[in-house]
């Protein structure tokens, strides 16, 4: 009898079961070529991709600095500079697979907030200690960027190498960055008095916004700022007290008490002189007036005086004592800084309105107001009125006292000492005011 091993159905079965075996290894060679590739494929486009994203964000980067170093360029409509710089910095980043020349920008003349390059300001919320950029703000100081390869933007989609074969031939994205002109060290308030109680103080209902930089109180003293109101907040990146601050709770930003004195930036910065000037007479009525020595100084109760650029001398004589405006009178100039002699002071009441920019070049670039160092006497600025004092005020000696319901906004500000009541709203923006410290660029985020 045949053994079993032997007959010819089981070598033909055999071989039928060898060649299902070697059937079914191929198949799974196949599949797992195509999983092996499209892994491969992944691999590939995941990197290729990555590396896009990256030369995005370096482009965003460097167009957003660009543009932020020119925030306070002279000359600009519409920051065209700013935009200009942010494009031109941008053009120089190639994107591989998407911008092989250059990553290509919007403009955004319209400074439309979902634009390319869009100009606005990088604000503290003092309430949760956030920041978050505005592009609405009238004073920025930063640009936001967006780099996109996107469809609808002016550079293509990446072209990816082996997503065709999965049904996706293209990956969009975009990068954004914010860059910002200043420095969180740059103090906008500097009180200068060595020891006093409530050099920096704070009371009523006013709200104070310092967030565009910080507060330099040079007291010594246990309670050199005071905030006595709880119905009122201060706010600023960082406030630096020689002593201690007394802020009851309202004080928003970081506090450094103890901390180093700043000596008074502007000592070496020359008074100018009234010698062999013409003495012209006080200002006491509606017009246009040229800068030169005004002995009576400004006194207004109605009407609007507009000051042509340059620098203009005040006494301290009788019938303005200095600069003091009340009722419904304006004053307006651009390129102009005010010097006061000794004894002569800034007075504003009522709806007086008092619109000032400092000169932009010269020995007093970017002052506004300079009161002899000598002089004492206070300076008060009260009532309904607005006022807009772009650049710095400089009163070494002497006090502000500022109260009243209007808008106030000011550059920055150096005073002895600085008093702050009534309702109104104080933003200190460091628009047109010489810098104190270094300026510089920097990523927002």
């Amino acid at each position: 009898m045949t053994p079993p091993e032997l007959r010819p159905e089981a070598h033909l079965l055999h071989r039928r079961c060898e060649l299902g075996r070697r059937g079914s290894i191929a198949v799974y060679v196949a599949i797992a070529s195509l999983v092996l590739i499209g892994v491969v494929g992944l691999t590939i486009d995941t990197a290729y991709t990555t590396t896009a994203r990256m030369e995005l964000q370096g482009a965003a980067d460097a167009a957003a600095l660009a543009g932020a170093a020119k925030i306070q360029a002279a000359g600009q409509t519409s920051y065209n500079l700013v935009r200009q710089a942010a494009v031109d910095a941008a053009k120089k980043n190639a994107v591989v697979g998407c911008c092989p020349t250059g990553v290509v920008l919007d403009p955004n003349p319209g400074n439309v907030a979902t634009g390319d390059v869009v100009v606005g300001k990088w604000k503290l919320n003092g309430a949760t200690g956030t920041y978050s950029f505005d592009p609405l703000d009238p004073t920025p100081d930063a640009v936001q960027v967006r780099a996109r390869c996107a469809t609808g933007a002016l550079n293509p989609p990446l072209q990816l190498f082996f997503g065709p074969v999965f049904g996706q031939a293209t990956s969009e994205g975009g990068r954004s960055s914010i860059a910002r002109l200043g420095s969180t060290e740059d103090p906008l308030f500097v009180i200068l008095n060595p020891a006093k109680s409530g050099a920096f103080a704070v009371s009523s209902t006013p709200t104070v916004d310092v967030s565009a930089g910080s507060i330099q109180v040079n007291s010594s003293n246990a309670c050199a700022l005071t905030i006595t109101s709880t119905s009122t907040t201060v706010t600023a990146q960082k406030t630096k007290v020689v002593g201690h601050a007394c802020p009851n709770g309202k004080l928003k930003g970081t506090l450094i008490e103890l901390a180093p004195s700043l000596p008074d930036p502007l000592a070496s910065l020359p008074e100018p002189s009234s010698s062999g000037m013409t003495s012209l007479p006080a200002i006491t009525a509606a017009g246009t007036y040229n800068p030169g020595y005004y002995p009576t100084g400004i006194k207004l109760t109605s009407g609007a005086v507009t000051l042509n650029s340059g620098i203009y001398i005040i006494g301290n004589q009788s019938p303005g004592v200095g600069v003091d405006i009340s009722s419904s009178s304006s004053i307006t100039g651009t390129g102009v800084m005010l010097f006061l002699q000794s004894g002569a002071r800034l007075k504003t009441a009522g709806a007086a309105t008092l619109t000032l920019t400092p000169p932009t070049s010269g020995t007093y670039s970017g002052i506004t107001f300079f009161k002899a160092r000598a002089n004492t006497t206070a300076d008060s600025i009260r009532g309904s009125g607005a006022i807009s004092l772009q650049g710095t005020l400089y009163l070494a000696g002497a006090n502000f006292d500022t109260a009243g319901t209007g808008t106030r906004t000011f550059g920055r500000m150096v005073a002895d000492t600085l008093t702050i009541a009534g309702s109104s709203k104080y933003t200190m923006t460091g628009v047109g005011s010489l810098t104190l410290g270094h300026k510089y660029v920097f990523l927002a985020q």
